[in-house]
């Protein structure tokens, strides 16, 4: 509520635009100059408000303050020289001027708030001019937290930027309620770190608070309380202070501090509300406290005085880090109030200064001066004060960084580029600059200052955190306040406490104090809690009887041990291993009945024993090298897993447990910083999954099942060989490189086979490689297990097998392999098996050689060979796994010291003079090391990751000193800074773990080859990770040996299919087996394996073969074809005949029968006959766009144009057979021009409908796919199948009506009655066109268009021949026939009309 008042408050007061007033202001004094960008100051330069009373019935009075504060003058000053520092370099905001205008807060929050409105509002010195845009770009504001909520709180929702250089406050880093506010200090979140930090390194369990009552103190307190609680350390009260508290007040907390039992007293107070607490207690002579100081007090100088230090001396505290900046002082003692008699405050700073008041101008300087009045002669050059110590400065250079950051924000935004380039240029008008944009700007701001401090903020507005660590002393009778250590962020986010104790003065003297509520209980007893009380106070009672505490710890008792024999040697720091040196345990049957017998193992296995002296080699080397670890001795105990989970977890508890050689001393804690295990996965997972939740760190080095790397299960399990996931991926790329699509798998009834067969199929998967078997082995397994697993080989078809077994359960299937002679099949091996010594033998080549695989890149490590050369169990008679390992190598057994070494002793023993001195065993091969480098790697990681934790800093660099107790290392610190761990070993590894911890993944590719009758793993190239994140896999191929000798194997389940074929899947088969099925017709197939046959598009066939698409032959009726040919002839024919009718006609037009057939409608009727006979060739070729329109609508028009001439003769016909009758003048009205109308109106109809047609939808060239697969048959579309039905219907209606007509005239009594060659010649139209339908919409591809010709030519030829031949009969043939008498035998009538 208060908070929205305030914010209606601010709207009425800036709003100055139409309409609205400003009324008042507050008169309030300040330091002002003017310029172009305005940022804004509030300092408490004045630190107490003197209350006043308002009576509601006036003007409030303006604020009064009190207690002049140099420290917070300073802070003023500071901002005045960094502006003008700015305005004179040419680098940052060149040919703009700053200008401010700094006010005083009073330390009230009422007063800032007072004065952040007055510097919101614009009102400048002077000036009445109003503005609704806040006057100043940014405001650098201010020392208390409360005074910077209120800030923060009312201009927030302005976007108006505020920088604090003193509030620490974590809550304004609350970004939704702050958004604008940034500091130059870091929040009290990390300070309360800080301070937890320093409690905890000298162990106080029992401490006091005081805290302010502000926002600051509470806060802060809230803050330290939350952090010391994760650590177990106790608050016994907590007393609040505030610089306006009443005596009595401030007494109550004096006795609170008197009574309580602490020795340690946290105060998180401003300097102003601690000081009267300090008076107090000195008055009360309180002494023997610890006092713990926050940044806000502990280099203050107005309690740094050697009255306080009685009670305050050895004070530690957190202050932000000091910088000097020289050419401050020259500016501080420059400061006169005769330079500028207006400054606000500068008279005041000037009569504590100097001692005398200065004189105005206006003032009597004569000799009644009064005698502290200044003479103007006084001057601060040779001052010795410490307002002028510009060596140390921590807040005032706050305040500079916070100047220099708004002032960057600034020239990014108005050059939009960083200070310090080229010339530039501006790209924002400065008249234009919001207060928003300064904010987004602060919020992206970055820059190195020329102190090398890079400046910046977070996303909640905070710098990066870093504090000096203070303490009091009292030096020259002066108080001091001396640097000894730092608390600051490291890279990885984390925070380091450094000090040096020795040189801290405290309180009590030299010894460190001690705070606790209760006294350790002693052996014999326990804690029990105090009712009421805080966990770190309670009663120690004695032990009931039976029972014991042999501890001054927390009363934890081990019930028993595991009797394991160890390599072991002490250390300050002591790293655990656990090795296979004997692969198989023997069973034992457990009776629960008594305490469960020893392990017992066998199969010693050399290649595990020389991981275990790898180890101890690196230690030892790490022990002799003085940059890493220097002064601190690495020790180790290595035990034997005997590879079984069992044992390898009765190992891991012996570690964490703490049991060491001759030590009966028991302890909760895990004795080891880190452990070395294991090689197999299934070990491994045991392990890391019991010492997970105690922060163990544990390095496996030939642990790979990718399950390993699930952070939420395994989450302190860091390995140094690559996880199966990569291996899967290089296997799977191996597959797919030579072809492989049918693939056997061989697992061991592990995690490591189970999941690298499970990661392997994943990934073939995706290859489409398909897994015919799994097969499951055990060095356990029984021989039936094995025969059937070999059994299952031998019925298979595959010939690529991988193996991801380790060495010892595959071996015994090998020995099976070979002994049934199964050859011919191409083995892939892990990385567990394909380097390993026992199986590489020539009698194992027999069935195995040219097998291939995966391992780590391998090593030289020349220096090895001598330390393995140097075992002998005479130095150490006690070295477990020695005498096993000296008997296999020697070949005799060691005597032991007790043992008789006459003449009787055995022919077993060793005399004594025995070395390894010469011998070219592959165990002392140092030049091809792969799973012992790893071990060597993992013993480097753990020591580079313990220096960095202890140093402070990574190995290799200058002279260190220890930053980290040895006795305070926890596992967990272990774990997460191996988890940051990186390094360049001396090998030019770069060893590191991802968020993972697995290292980067490089495999080398192995080939086993038969040299010199020796199996020899040859590499031939390797599978790595590249820059951007892919892996890539390079084999120099021509180099390999097949088991099936030069060429490459093949294997597959079915053969590729051929082209113009597909693959049918069988049913009950993988994918990769199948049948190959002929593509269809239509489709094809043209490249090998397709999966599906490819349609065709509808342009094109498939081939023969199917293995390609052939274009579809085109089709359509053409003038080559004989059926083309027959048409053209015919049609010729049919239009010469027309003509030669025609001509006939012409010749003997005189003659009777030419009179008598109306001449006229006979030369019409013939010239559309012509036409008709035409006709047909427009169907024949290629068609197109106008033929198209041309025959069909050709063929309407003209069998329309003859019919309708048919027509006239009919009715010419029929007239002359009704003018017989008497009294029937009929045929005299239908004369010539009637005849002529008749054929024209029949014909335009015909035209009308084909126009019509033609506009709408007009007949186009189209493309038939439906007669023929193979064809294509181009034909004309009729576009409208109605309006091709329509003209057809036209021409039948028409010839339908001419032979009813024609009909009704066919008795006439004449000769000549040629109404009966009219029905003839309509029957046989109307049975052409009758029968053409049909056949029309039956007939295929061109034979569309041969019909509609055909019937087009055959009625054509019938008009012709019925009307026509006839005529041409008699006058060619029987010209006797050709007369007058013949034709008119009874009447003359028709003569009349036809005349």
């Amino acid at each position: 509520m208060q908070r929205a008042v305030l914010l209606s408050l601010l709207i009425l007061y800036l709003n100055t635009v139409s309409g609205c007033e400003r009324f008042g202001r507050f008169d309030m004094p300040s330091l002002f100059k003017r310029g172009e960008i305005m940022i804004g100051g509030i300092f408490p330069v004045f630190n107490k408000e003197i209350g006043s009373i308002y009576t509601f019935e006036s003007e409030p009075p303006g604020a009064k303050c009190a207690r002049f504060d140099l420290r917070a003058f300073r802070w003023t000053q500071v901002m005045i020289f960094a502006i003008e520092e700015i305005n004179k370099d040419h680098t940052i905001l060149p040919d703009i001027t700053l200008g401010y205008r700094i006010l005083n807060s009073c330390s009230s929050p009422t007063n800032t708030l007072r004065a952040a409105l007055t510097l919101a509002s614009g009102q400048e010195e002077n000036n009445s001019t109003l503005s609704c845009s806040p006057a100043i770009s940014a405001l650098i504001a201010e020392a208390g937290s409360s005074q910077s909520l209120a800030v923060a709180g009312i201009l927030g929702p302005f976007q108006v930027p505020v920088v604090s250089y003193f509030s620490t406050c974590a809550c304004l880093s609350n970004r939704v309620k702050y958004p604008t506010f940034f500091r130059t200090i870091p929040s009290d979140y990390f300070q309360a770190k800080a301070l937890a930090a320093l409690v905890k390194r000298f162990g106080w369990q029992w401490i006091g608070t005081i805290q302010s009552d502000s926002d600051y103190g509470r806060n802060g307190i809230l803050a330290f309380t939350e952090e010391v609680k994760k650590l177990g350390i106790c608050v016994a009260f907590v007393g609040t202070v505030h610089r306006t508290y009443t005596v009595d007040k401030i007494l109550k907390v004096v006795e609170m501090i008197k009574h309580s039992t602490v020795k340690v007293i946290l105060a998180f107070v401003p300097e102003g509300d601690i000081y009267p607490l300090m008076k107090e207690v000195v008055k009360q002579n309180i002494t023997g406290i610890q006092w713990i100081g926050s940044e806000a007090w502990i280099t203050a100088t107005q309690p740094s005085t050697p009255e306080i230090y009685q009670a305050f001396g050895g004070a530690l505290g957190f202050v932000m880090q000091k910088m000097a900046i020289p050419t401050l002082k020259p500016f501080l003692t420059n400061i006169n109030p005769n330079t500028d008699l207006s400054a606000a405050f500068v008279r005041t700073f000037w009569e504590i200064m100097v001692g005398c008041k200065p004189a105005l101008r206006s003032e009597n300087t004569g000799a009644d001066v009064a005698n502290d009045m200044c003479t103007g002669n006084e001057t601060l050059l040779y001052s010795q004060d410490a307002f002028f110590n510009v060596t140390q400065l921590r807040v005032s250079y706050n305040v500079y960084k916070a100047v220099y950051a708004i002032a960057h924000a600034l020239h990014e935004l108005v050059f939009c580029q960083p200070a310090g380039g080229e010339a530039v240029r501006q790209c924002l008008n400065i008249s234009e600059i919001q207060s928003k944009q300064v904010t987004a700007q602060l919020q992206r701001v970055r820059f190195q200052n020329k102190f090398g401090d890079l400046v910046f903020f977070d996303e909640n507005g905070n710098p990066p955190a870093s504090y000096d660590i203070i303490n009091w002393q009292l030096r020259d009778g002066q108080v001091q306040h001396v640097t000894l250590g730092n608390f600051a962020s490291s890279a990885n986010g984390d925070y380091k406490l450094s000090i040096r104790e020795e040189e801290i003065v405290w309180r009590t003297g030299k010894l460190v104090p001690s705070s606790v509520c209760s006294i350790v209980c002693p052996v014999g007893t326990r804690k029990a809690q105090i009712k009421g009380k805080p966990l770190c106070c309670f009663d120690c009672i004695p032990c009931a009887d039976g029972t014991i505490a042999n501890s001054t710890a927390s009363g934890c008792e081990r019930f028993g041990r595991f009797d394991m024999t160890s390599l072991f040697k002490r250390g300050e720091i002591m790293i655990g291993g656990i090795f296979p040196v004997f692969n198989k345990e023997i069973g034992s049957t457990y009776t629960f009945e008594s305490e469960p017998p020893g392990v017992k193992c066998e199969g010693f296995d050399l290649r595990a024993f020389r991981w275990t002296q790898v180890m101890i080699f690196a230690i030892e080397e790490i022990n002799k090298d003085h940059t890493l670890l220097p002064d601190i001795t690495l020790g180790y105990r290595i035990l034997n897993s005997c590879a079984s989970p069992t044992n390898t977890l009765r190992a891991a508890l012996t570690l964490a447990s703490g049991q060491e050689e001759n030590n009966s001393t028991l302890s909760c804690s895990p004795a080891i910083s880190a452990l070395i295990a294991e090689s197999g996965s299934s070990q491994s997972l045991a392990v890391a999954g019991i010492l997970g939740p105690f922060q163990v760190p544990v390095v496996s080095y030939f642990s790979t099942c990718a399950c390993l790397s699930n952070r939420a299960k395994y989450p302190t399990f860091f390995r140094t060989i690559p996880s199966d996931y990569f291996q899967a991926k290089a296997l799977a790329a191996l597959v797919k490189r030579f072809g492989w699509q049918w693939i056997g798998t061989i697992q061991s009834d592990n995690d490591y086979g189970r999941n690298g067969i499970l990661a392997f199929t994943e990934e073939v998967k995706k290859l489409g490689i398909c897994v015919a078997f799994v097969g499951t082995v055990l060095r356990t397994y029984t021989v039936d297990k094995i025969l059937k697993v070999v059994e299952m080989i031998k019925q298979s078809t595959v010939k690529v097998i991988l193996a991801f077994v380790p060495e010892g359960d595959i071996y015994p299937l090998m020995k099976e392999v070979v002994k049934q002679n199964i050859t011919g099949i191409q083995w892939i091996g892990s990385e567990a098996w394909i380097t390993a010594t026992r199986p590489s033998t020539p009698e194992i080549y027999q069935a195995f050689g040219g097998a291939l695989g995966f391992v780590m890149q391998k090593m030289a490590i020349p220096t090895l060979k001598p330390f393995l050369t140097n075992i002998n169990p005479n130095t150490d008679l006690s070295a477990a796994f020695v005498r096993t390992f000296w008997e296999i190598m020697v070949g005799c057994k060691p005597a032991l010291r007790s043992e008789n070494t006459g003449a009787d002793v055995a022919n077993d023993m060793c005399t004594g003079n025995e070395t390894l001195l010469y011998s070219q065993d592959a165990f002392f091969n140092v030049t091809q090391l792969r799973v012992s480098y790893n071990v060597y790697k993992a013993v480097y990681a753990i020591a580079h990751a313990l220096h960095e934790l202890v140093f402070c800093q990574p190995a290799g660099g200058e002279a260190v000193r220890q930053c980290l107790n040895i006795s305070e290392i926890q596992s967990k610190q272990v774990t997460a800074q191996l988890q940051r761990v990186r390094f360049l070993n001396k090998f030019g590894d770069n060893v590191f773990f991802d968020e993972n911890g697995n290292p980067p993944a490089s495999y080398d590719i192995i080939n086993w080859q038969l040299r010199d009758g020796q199996v020899q793993h040859v590499t031939l190239g390797n599978f790595a990770s590249s820059a951007n994140g892919d892996y890539k896999l390079s084999i120099r191929e021509e180099e390999i040996v097949w088991r099936t000798g030069k060429l490459v194997p093949s294997s597959v389940c079915s053969i590729v299919c051929p082209v113009g074929t597909r693959k049918a899947q069988i049913k009950g088969k993988p994918l990769c087996c199948f049948d190959c099925i002929p593509c269809a017709d239509g489709t094809i197939a043209n490249s090998t394996g397709a999966a599906d046959c490819t349609p065709c598009p509808q342009e094109y066939w498939s081939s023969d073969r199917k293995d390609e698409c052939i274009p579809k032959s085109v089709e359509y009726l053409t003038y080559h074809e004989p059926m083309g040919i027959a048409i053209t002839a015919v049609s010729l024919l049919g239009a010469f005949l027309s003509l030669a009718t025609v001509m006939v006609f012409i010749r003997y037009r005189k003659t009777p029968v030419i009179k008598a057939s109306n001449s006229e409608l006979s030369c019409f009727l013939l010239f559309s006959l012509f036409l008709c006979f035409l006709c047909p060739l427009t169907f024949i070729g290629r068609p197109t766009v106008w033929t198209c329109m041309l025959r069909h609508t050709a063929f309407g028009v003209t069998f329309a144009l003859c019919i309708s001439c048919v027509l006239g003769k009919t009715i010419v016909v029929v007239t002359a057979f009704k003018a017989t009758i008497p009294g029937n003048k009929v045929a005299g009205r239908f004369g010539p021009a009637q005849q002529r109308l008749i054929v024209c109106s029949c014909t335009l109809i015909q035209i009308v409908i084909c126009i019509l047609w033609l506009k709408l939808n007009p007949p186009f060239p189209d493309m038939d796919f439906r007669y023929s697969n193979r064809k294509i048959v181009l034909e004309c579309n009729t576009g409208s199948e109605a309006a091709f039905y329509v003209v057809l219907g036209y021409i039948g209606i028409l010839a339908i009506i001419c032979l009813g007509l024609a009909f009704l005239a066919r008795k006439l009594p004449d000769n000549y009655n040629e109404a009966k060659f009219i029905t003839f010649s309509m029957l046989i139209f109307c049975a052409v066109w009758i029968t053409f339908i049909p056949a029309y919409v039956s007939s295929p591809g061109k034979f569309t268009a041969a019909v509609e010709t055909f019937a087009i030519l055959s009625s054509a030829f019938g008009l012709l021949m019925c009307i026509f031949a006839p005529k041409c009969y008699i006058i060619l043939i029987k010209p006797e026939k050709n007369t007058k008498k013949h034709v008119m035998t009874k009447k003359i009538q028709q003569q009349n009309v036809t005349s």
